[in-house]
């Protein structure tokens, strides 16, 4: 009970300093999914990143990636780009049109978070797997959750969230929107508040 408690605390002074940072596109939705950033005065940061849910009842979720496992999920997300591309390759010369398989990469979030029903939960630890997809001619980057189980109740939970990349494109968009470059340009840049000086 007091390792939920210390979680609740820090928790709600995380998100006491959330801002919407940006958004990214999938092919899933013609809505884009929203990241929001949290930081402190040491450029030490967490984003929290929106995803396609698996639940069709609890439709909103995410992860929360921390400046301390940020360098090390891009380079995740780009050893699958690479072998993503790979497998492309290999898809269109064999003409194959279904086909699924598991990457041999693994990455796991200190955080995913949840919506059940308007309550917002969270589970501790999320372990990400990294999936290659053909169906006809669409072929997809899947990095998605198992089922999520809130750390408050173990009866409320979610079937999954997701990423899905249909081009090498979409990937690097996102690798982009994410960059550490860009984080800290966001964090550093002059707040409206600041402008104006007694």
């Amino acid at each position: 009970m007091y390792r939920f408690f210390l979680f609740f605390v820090l928790l709600s002074s995380t998100i006491s300093a959330q801002e919407s940072y940006t958004t990214y596109k999938s092919s899933l939705s013609q809505k884009p999914y929203d990241i929001s950033i949290s930081y402190s005065n040491d450029s030490s940061f967490t984003l929290l990143i929106d995803m396609y849910s698996l639940d069709k009842v609890n439709k909103k979720g995410g992860i929360w990636i921390s400046s301390k496992e940020h360098i090390e999920f891009i380079e995740k997300i780009n050893e699958a780009k690479l072998k993503y591309s790979e497998w492309v390759k290999v898809a269109r010369e064999n003409k194959v049109k279904n086909m699924f398989k598991e990457m041999d990469i693994q990455f796991r979030v200190p955080t995913a978070y949840f919506y059940y029903g308007d309550k917002l939960t969270q589970k501790l630890g999320a372990n990400l797997k990294f999936e290659f997809s053909v169906i006809g001619n669409d072929m997809s980057l899947i990095i998605r959750t198992e089922e999520l189980e809130s750390i408050s109740n173990k009866y409320m939970t979610h079937k999954g969230i997701m990423f899905v990349f249909t081009t090498e494109k979409e990937i690097t968009d996102f690798l982009n929107k994410i960059s550490t470059n860009k984080v800290l340009a966001f964090i550093n840049q002059p707040k409206v508040k600041d402008l104006f000086k007694n």
